[in-house]
């Protein structure tokens, strides 16, 4: 039965002969000796040994492509001579007369050849696609010498080449040294002796030059009865960098990028050692910081940690640990620093210091400093020795420290709010005067003169549009308003000399009849520091004005604290006022 698929394209110029082949193969095969068909399309070619002499240049180029494969005989007569070249090209000389069963077989045994060839060619360019589209960078290493370990690549995908920016041809049948570290290779040579699967991590180098870490999976295998190296890489920059991120993390402060404790501790016992003897140790610790976080916030406290560990990093050397110890304590462990130099760089702390004095966040820090001799001595003896040098030395500038930062933020205050210095000095002086018209003790007026400085000190921590808005407040500006009391009592409370004011701070806006706030106390219940500030402060204020309120007369201010006398005023406090101001006594 005549199969329409198998085409023969025969090219025979003795017509006797032509009609004879055409016979011969008609019954099997679709013959055509016109030209109605091109070569390409047929699956054997059938040429006289005129004919392949004739188109001899066309039947080479069409064997030498190598994406497709054309069968080719060659007819000629018993007695022609045949060149060697013929041999070379046609894939079968038949000489003639020829049977019927010999021509068949010969011819279908090269169809057959074809189909395998393209049955061949389709399933190695299925796997060849299976091989470019793998996520992973995959390579084919011949084993050139065993003994001389040396390789050289046969096929490579596309994801590789994409991800190193080669071109296949820059790296077929090279060494893969030209993309692959020193590491890689070896692991490569261990996989030649080992004869086993092998998984290993290694550097690639791409066209450009840079390196793409790698986990690579490399076995052995056989192909057509050679040994060769197949290799799977992924790549892993992704999951350096998060792990490196990860071993960072582990020992290294997130907010001060200094060494954390846990690294400090490590190198701490791995330093303790005769080699590195004298070994100093610093503990530093920030003066103010929770009265700083309690003004200002924890970004601010975090801006001062930050701030801090610059200008101990301008004073350490590189090769000193420096470690944010926990808190606003820092720790700092110096290989080979005897008691002299250690007391240089406590001078050039010092210095630091003082330079940012006039700053916004100006740093404090107490320091202590103790420094292993003898080898016997325990470090965590001397680490102690340290940790208690600096409370001491704490101790003895806390108070300054604390001036300093209550001087910062009564002009952060003043910078930002009607709160002026004046105002302040004005309500001391009236206060005092009412305190000893209704018999205050010394300590209580000292109390007064603190609390007129420091009650609206919560203010520091509101931001400058809302204490300056010439209009009505909005609901959630009144309420932001309303915390500043209660942010100035944790001020108070977190400086030992300002926690004896800290509750007539709390209660400065509390009113007479309950209607205040923050708490709603009413009556003597309410401070009684609290309740003279209330009143000479809203003195002031109406006497003096606001930058969007013109000021008031003597007579219409004590007229309206008459009016609020027993109300928001305690009325005998405001009576024994009214009476000192009509006196002249303010």
């Amino acid at each position: 039965m005549a199969d329409n698929r198998t085409k023969i394209k025969l090219m025979v110029s003795n017509q006797k002969d032509r009609k004879l082949i055409q016979n011969l193969l008609s019954g099997s095969f679709t013959i055509f000796s016109d030209n109605s068909v091109n070569f390409k399309d047929c699956d054997l070619l059938i040429f006289d040994l005129g004919y392949f002499k004739e188109y001899k240049s066309r039947i080479k180029k069409l064997k030498a492509d190598k994406n497709a494969f054309t069968p080719v005989i060659c007819l000629k007569k018993e007695k022609d001579k045949a060149a060697q070249y013929l041999f070379e090209i046609a894939d079968d000389v038949i000489n003639l007369p020829v049977s019927k069963n010999i021509l068949l077989a010969r011819a279908k045994n090269l169809v057959k050849n074809k189909k395998l060839y393209e049955e061949n060619r389709a399933l190695k360019n299925k796997y060849r696609y299976i091989f470019d589209s793998l996520n992973d960078m995959v390579f084919l290493l011949d084993i050139v010498d065993e003994k001389d370990r040396s390789f050289k690549i046969s096929e490579i995908n596309n994801k590789l080449l994409k991800n190193l920016k080669y071109d296949n041809k820059s790296l077929k049948n090279e060494s893969p040294e030209k993309f692959m570290s020193d590491e890689g290779i070896s692991e490569l040579i261990r996989v030649i002796d080992k004869n086993e699967e092998t998984l290993f991590t290694a550097d690639f180098y791409t066209g450009r030059g840079n390196e793409v870490p790698v986990k690579i999976n490399a076995q052995k295998i056989w192909v057509k009865g050679n040994q060769k190296i197949l290799c799977a890489a992924r790549d892993i920059t992704d999951r350096k960098e998060k792990e490196e991120r990860i071993n960072y993390l582990l020992f290294h402060d997130h907010l001060t990028k200094l060494y954390n404790r846990r690294f400090f501790e490590e190198e701490m016992i791995r330093l303790d050692t005769e080699r590195q003897l004298p070994l100093c140790i610093f503990i530093i610790d920030i003066n103010g910081m929770k009265l700083i976080n309690d003004s200002f916030g924890h970004k601010y406290g975090d801006e001062l940690l930050v701030k801090t560990a610059d200008l101990l990093q301008d004073v350490f050397r590189k090769e000193d640990i420096l470690a944010r110890w926990g808190g606003d304590e820092f720790s700092i462990l110096l290989p080979k620093t005897g008691e002299s130099e250690a007391e240089d760089i406590l001078s050039r702390i010092k210095e630091k210091c003082k330079k940012t004095e006039s700053d916004r966040l100006p740093v404090s820090l107490g320091v202590g400093y103790a420094v292993k001799e003898d080898k016997d001595q325990d470090i965590f003896e001397v680490l102690n020795e340290a940790d208690d040098r600096m409370y001491q030395d704490k101790l003895t500038a806390q108070k300054s420290a604390t001036n300093k930062i209550l001087k910062s933020l009564l002009s952060s205050l003043e910078a930002k709010s009607p709160e002026t210095e004046a105002h302040t000095n004005r309500l001391a002086v009236m206060a005092i005067k009412l305190g000893e018209r209704i018999g205050l003790s010394n300590n209580q007026l000292n109390n007064l003169s603190l609390l007129a400085t420091l009650h609206d000190i919560g203010k520091v921590n509101i931001s400058e549009d809302i204490l300056t808005k010439p209009e009505n407040l909005n609901e959630e500006e009144w309420e932001r308003i309303k915390e500043h009391p209660h942010i100035g009592y944790k001020i108070a409370l977190s400086c030992d000399d300002f926690s004896s004011v800290a509750d007539e701070i709390l209660a400065h806006h509390e009113r007479w009849d309950g209607g205040g706030y923050p708490e709603g106390l009413q009556g003597d219940d309410i401070p009684l520091l609290s309740r003279i500030i209330s009143i000479v402060d809203a003195y002031d204020v109406m006497a003096n004005g606001r930058p969007y309120k013109e000021p008031m007369s003597r007579k219409e201010v004590l007229q309206e604290l008459e009016r609020c006398a027993g109300s928001q005023f305690d009325p005998r406090l405001v009576a024994e006022f009214i009476d000192m101001a009509q006196n002249d006594e303010l």
